[in-house]
Formats: structure tokens, sequence, C-alpha cells
């Protein structure tokens, strides 16, 4: 997520969005990278409008279950 909000913070800064602030709409693992630009990498004054659709903000219980699953087989490494 980090090295794709970074990949956005750069995307952004680019010459000719100088001073110009933008409206984000990110689907997915998108929603995250958004969501870290804005709030991590300092994006907030750079971005009027986040707006994420399906993002797992807290989490996806199906990989909850999957990493459930696999923690006595991950405990022997």
């Amino acid at each position: 997520v980090g090295a794709r909000a970074g990949q956005l913070a750069a995307y952004r800064d680019r010459p000719e969005l100088a001073g110009r602030r933008v409206h984000l709409v990110a689907h997915s693992m998108g929603g995250l990278d958004g969501r870290t630009f804005v709030g991590r990498l300092g994006g907030a004054p750079r971005v009027r409008s986040l707006t994420t659709i399906g993002t797992p903000h807290h989490g996806s219980p199906v990989a909850d279950a999957v990493l459930s699953a696999a923690e006595p087989v991950l405990r022997r490494f």
C-alpha cells in the first residue's frame, strides 16, 4: 500500500497539476492507497475529495479466515 501511495503522490506532483486540488475515485485496494496518500503522505492539501468503492477499510473476512487456517502452519517457521 505504501509503495502504491507513493506512486500516487508522484503522479499528483506532476507539473500540469501544480496548484490544483483533485478528486480521487478509487476501487478496492486503491482506496487504501488513496487513504495512505491523503492521511500519511501529506496529500490532503492536494486532494479535494476521496471516494472509495469496494475498499476493505476494515480488512477482509476471507483474508482473516485464510490466515486463521494457516496459523498452525506458519507457527512452524
